[in-house]
């Protein structure tokens, strides 16, 4: 498919940036990577949207339908990180007898995702739908960062398969990488940061020493995720607003 020849080796710059051996990528595996970041992608949207009603009205204010529905998108977000992370650490330590999951999975990679993401994730999800499900700043966090990733990643794999040669496409690859950049530093950093705060005093408040300890060592972990996010966000938005279309030919200024 045309599309695809262009997606192609956007794809594999991106996972050599994440890691993997430019000579090692194939174009199955880059196929198998592009399509597995858009499963991600639904699986985040729709944890997402179960969130959304709580996110909206409030833990009280929904009643017990909406807050089933938030307590599900959690759940369905835990499953895919244990899913994830398990499938992540064989592919990276125990390739040989795992390769049907897919290719080798570059440590430098596993480290961002899999310990500074899903581990905070497994290790604050499940007891803060026990204990906490009624925080505010918990239904805030989880509803924003997965919308955000499920929206900027899938914009960011749509934008693989753009001609950014035409004067359309450039506009289009432009406009992405805008509502990446913004949606990326509103979650990630101007919502995320006061979030942390707000939830790390109210566990010191309550004297709630294990999830004030636990929540400084998961969110430490998230943080540095976040910002490494928005770092990527910043430079990838830096170099497109500096190209500009002549007619058929794509400067960069």
């Amino acid at each position: 498919a045309e599309w695809w020849s262009r997606a192609l080796p956007n794809q594999k710059n991106i996972m050599v940036n994440f890691g993997y051996v430019e000579e090692d990528i194939t174009e199955d595996s880059a196929a198998w990577a592009f399509v597995w970041i858009i499963t991600m992608c639904i699986t985040h949207v729709v944890s997402a949207l179960l969130m959304c009603p709580v996110f909206a009205g409030g833990w009280t204010g929904v009643g017990p339908v909406g807050q089933f529905c938030f307590l599900g998108g959690v759940l369905s977000e835990v499953g895919f990180d244990v899913y994830d992370w398990l499938r992540n650490a064989a592919l990276c330590f125990l390739h040989p007898c795992s390769s049907f999951l897919g290719p080798k999975f570059p440590f430098k990679t596993f480290f961002l995702i899999c310990i500074l993401h899903h581990t905070t994730v497994l290790a604050l999800a499940v007891p803060m739908s026990i204990k906490y499900a009624d925080m505010r700043t918990f239904h805030i966090i989880g509803f924003s960062l997965l919308f955000s990733a499920g929206v900027c990643y899938l914009s960011g794999q749509y934008k693989f398969t753009v001609d950014a040669k035409s004067k359309q496409g450039l506009y289009t690859c432009k406009a992405i990488v805008t509502l990446q950049f913004v949606m990326n530093w509103l979650t990630r950093v101007f919502i995320w940061l006061p979030a942390c705060y707000y939830t790390l005093n109210n566990f010191h408040t309550l004297q709630d020493t294990a999830f004030f300890y636990g929540g400084c060592a998961g969110m430490l972990g998230m943080t540095l995720y976040n910002l490494v996010i928005a770092a990527d966000a910043t430079m990838a938005a830096t170099k497109w607003w500096a190209k500009a279309y002549k007619g058929e030919v794509l400067l960069n200024q």
